[in-house]
């Protein structure tokens, strides 16, 4: 039971709009990003398009290149359909290759990613393991594993050649965006001196091309090595003899809490308290989630896992925001895109007050006692976990200098290099199952405080 002067854990936010009818994003922005804001945080994938990743596109466009040829792509490209595959029948060979590449790079990792990912969220009994085999955060662990592969592939490419593979993939998907360099460029007169930030899990090459595309201020991307637009293989995702590698001291996934400490950096005011910022973001997989911990307002658009109206105690929100937003096409032809289903129909409705407050009241109440458990738990955990994490993090440190000494080695003497490599990241692997084994405690309590905020949300829904 709480003690009654106990301070809370976790707050409700003032307000909570579910949009109803798909709108365009203006609409979208009249209604739910004020004229003061000062800063506007835009997700990538997912949110500037409707159901695209454009890193994951930009790596299948590597592997089209390479098995058909640039000018056999180039030939291909007229009534290319838009998505991830190029299955060119008529091109027989081509074909095969591309199959092949496509197997080689993605066959393990995709199903990997589908199995504890998509199939995951969607399975409660697997989605419950998921947090057993993978920790408290299983969606952050989980995702790593295709945004690692990503970067491994990207790998010796140089920086013009990705740059316009993911220029391309932009063009051929403008039908389906849903934000446009003319949304940016109006939403800097609703807002004046408003600073638009775009932040990203995809690579840099795919997040540089977005921001060109869409005239932003700045953006954050996935990076792996020292370099600034080249792309060292990570550690953790080593084929081969790569050109060069990046230890997990030089490899940043910028997912979840990572965008937050981006902005920390680069734009301090944007957290600041009292900060009028707005996040926009499809939250896939609630991977964004953390945004409401830390801005004014939040909005997610064409959202599989919408925010939950429960956060931490302490954060700045006030008002949570959930939208269908229609793409250009949808916009010019009056048709939803079939990938849509089921759609909202009517007009806005606003929670707030005691509305707000009995509709989450029960799952608030569990949110808070399993925080406080999560608490109670990690504290009696702490000496176990504090020596295996920090036994995890020497080994990363000599994982950094191993991936250094392969680098400035010559290309005929790196054999050992890669061997000392293997071996500390089996080593790396080992810990990181022992921990996620003491975790386990923590990782039921996670599970369960997931479940308990995802049915706030849906109660708010109906």
């Amino acid at each position: 039971m709480t003690e009654p002067s106990a301070p809370p854990r976790t707050q409700v936010p003032e307000r909570v709009v579910l949009h109803g009818a798909p709108v365009d994003f203006r609409t979208l922005a009249e209604r739910a990003i004020p004229r003061d804001t000062e800063h506007v945080v835009f997700d990538l994938d997912r949110t500037i398009h409707l159901g695209r990743n454009m890193g994951e596109l930009l790596g299948w466009e590597l592997a089209a290149e390479q098995a058909y040829g640039v000018d056999g792509c180039a030939a291909l490209e007229e009534g290319r359909p838009r998505g991830r595959l190029l299955l060119a029948v008529r091109r027989p060979l081509g074909l095969l290759r591309y199959i092949a590449i496509g197997l080689r790079d993605w066959g393990v990792p995709g199903l990997t990613y589908f199995f504890w990912g998509k199939l995951a969220a969607r399975r409660e009994a697997l989605r419950r393991r998921s947090f057993l085999r993978f920790g408290p955060e299983p969606v952050r662990e989980v995702q790593r594993i295709p945004q690692t592969t990503l970067l491994s592939l990207l790998c010796g490419a140089d920086e013009p050649r990705l740059r316009r593979l993911a220029r391309a993939v932009w063009r051929r998907h403008a039908p389906e965006q849903v934000i446009t360099r003319e949304d940016v460029a109006w939403l800097r007169g609703w807002c004046p001196g408003v600073r638009v930030i775009l932040s990203s899990a995809s690579p840099e090459a795919t997040v540089a091309v977005a921001a060109e595309e869409l005239g932003v201020d700045d953006f954050a991307a996935s990076t792996s090595g020292r370099a600034p637009g080249e792309v060292d293989a990570p550690v953790e995702r080593l084929r081969g003899a790569p050109r060069a590698v990046a230890g997990p001291g030089h490899v940043v996934i910028n997912a979840g809490d990572a965008k937050i400490a981006h902005l920390a950096r680069r734009h301090p005011r944007a957290l600041a308290r009292g900060a009028r910022t707005v996040g926009v973001t499809d939250t896939g997989y609630g991977e964004d989630h953390a945004w409401a911990d830390h801005f004014a307002r939040v909005i997610d658009v064409n959202s599989d896992s919408p925010f939950v109206p429960i956060v931490r105690a302490g954060s700045p929100l006030v008002e949570i925001h959930s939208a269908a937003v229609l793409t250009r096409e949808e916009r010019a032809t009056g048709a939803l895109d079939p990938r849509r289903g089921a759609v909202a129909t009517g007009g806005p409705r606003e929670l707030a007050g005691a509305e707000l407050d009995a509709l989450v009241s029960g799952f608030r109440a569990r949110a808070e006692q399993l925080a406080r458990e999560y608490e109670r738990t990690a504290s009696a955990l702490g000496p176990e976990l504090d020596e295996v994490r920090a036994a995890t993090a020497e080994v990363r440190r000599e994982l950094d200098r191993a991936a250094l000494a392969y680098n400035e080695a010559p290309p005929d003497a790196r054999g050992p290099f890669l061997t000392t490599l293997e071996a500390l990241r089996q080593a790396e692997r080992a810990l990181v199952a022992e921990l996620h084994a003491l975790e386990r405690p923590l990782s039921e309590i996670a599970f369960a405080l997931c479940r308990t905020r995802e049915g706030s949300r849906a109660a708010l829904a109906g």
